[in-house]
C-alpha cells in the first residue's frame, strides 16, 4: 500500500486489484486505540460497523450487500422527498432494499453469534469472575420478505415526515448486557475496558478463523489516553496475541517494556524517516 499525492495505491503482487476490498480480506488487520471504547459506551453504528468490518473479511460479497442496501435507502428517501409518499417507483427502492437488507441482516447474524462466542471466553478471563456477558444481535426489521416490505409501505408517510427510513439494518444492534443490565447505561468504566478488550480479541479470532492466518494488529497512540489500570490491561492483551502488533506512541517512556512481547524491534520516525532504534 502506497501513497501518490492524495491517492491510496494497493497492490497485491504487483497488481491491482479489483476493488480495496478484494485488497483488505487479503490483508486481514485489526486496529485497536484509545477511542475504541465507544464500541461499548457509543451509538449502535459503531457496533454495526464491527459487525460490517468482520463480515467482510468473512466474504467480501458482504460489503456488495451493504453498499447496495446503502443505495437502495438513499434513492427510497430521495423519492420520497421529491415525489411523495405514492411516488411510482417506490416499490423498486423497497424491493431492493428488502433483497439486499436481508442478505446483509444473515450476515450480520453469523457474524454475531461467532464474535459473541469468542467475545464471552475472553470477558471470562479478563472481568470479574461472577459478572456475564450477553452479545445479541437485534434486527430492526423481519426476516420474512413480507413483513419487511409491508413495513416499509406502510411507514412511507412517517419516514417522510422524519426524514429517515424508520426500520431496516441501518438501525441494526448489538446488544451488549452485563449480568442482564445494558452495558452502556450500567457498566462502570473498568467493565467498559474489559467488554472492549474482549471484542478486540474475539474480533482478531474470529477473522483469523475466516482467512486462515492471523491478523495484524495495530495500536495507534496507545499512550494518549492510558492510565496504570487500561496499560495492565492492554499489555495482558498483548501477551496472548500470537501474530504481529505494531505498536505506535508519541510516548515510549510509558511503554513497559517487561510487558511487552519478547520479540520486539523499536523504531522512531524522524524528518519523515522511519529508522531502528539502536
Amino acid at each position: 500500500m502506497g501513497l501518490r499525492g492524495a491517492t491510496r495505491l494497493a497492490r497485491i503482487d504487483d497488481k491491482r486489484p479489483r476493488s480495496l476490498a478484494e485488497y483488505a480480506v487479503r490483508s486481514p488487520v485489526v486496529v485497536f486505540h484509545p477511542g475504541e471504547m465507544i464500541l461499548s459506551t457509543g451509538a449502535s453504528a459503531e457496533r454495526r460497523r464491527l459487525l460490517d468490518r468482520i463480515s467482510l473479511y468473512r466474504s467480501a460479497q458482504s460489503l456488495l450487500e451493504a453498499t447496495s442496501y446503502a443505495r437502495a435507502l438513499k434513492e427510497r428517501q430521495r423519492a420520497l422527498e421529491t415525489r411523495g409518499a405514492s411516488a411510482a417507483d417506490l416499490g423498486a427502492w423497497e424491493a431492493l432494499m428488502v433483497r439486499h437488507g436481508l442478505a446483509l441482516m444473515d450476515y450480520r447474524r453469523v457474524t454475531s453469534e461467532l464474535l459473541a462466542e469468542k467475545a464471552i471466553e475472553a470477558f471470562e478471563e479478563i472481568a470479574a469472575p461472577d459478572l456475564s456477558l450477553s452479545v445479541t444481535y437485534q434486527p430492526s426489521a423481519s426476516y420474512d420478505i413480507s413483513d419487511f416490505t409491508r413495513a416499509l409501505e406502510g411507514r412511507r408517510v412517517a419516514d417522510l415526515r422524519r426524514g429517515a427510513a424508520g426500520i431496516g439494518p441501518h438501525r441494526d444492534e448489538l446488544s451488549l448486557s452485563l449480568g442482564g443490565y445494558p452495558a452502556r447505561g450500567f457498566a462502570s468504566q473498568g467493565q467498559h475496558r474489559a467488554l472492549t478488550l474482549s471484542l478486540k480479541s474475539a474480533e482478531i479470532e474470529v477473522v483469523a478463523a475466516a482467512r486462515g492466518v492471523r491478523p495484524i494488529l495495530l495500536l495507534d497512540d496507545v499512550s494518549s489516553e492510558l492510565d496504570k489500570a487500561r496499560t495492565a490491561d492492554l499489555f495482558s492483551f498483548l501477551q496472548k496475541q500470537c501474530g504481529q502488533v505494531f505498536l505506535t506512541t508519541t510516548r515510549p517512556d510509558l511503554i513497559d517494556s517487561e510487558r511487552m512481547l519478547t520479540d520486539r524491534r523499536d523504531f522512531a520516525v524522524r524528518g519523515g524517516r522511519i529508522e531502528p532504534c539502536s
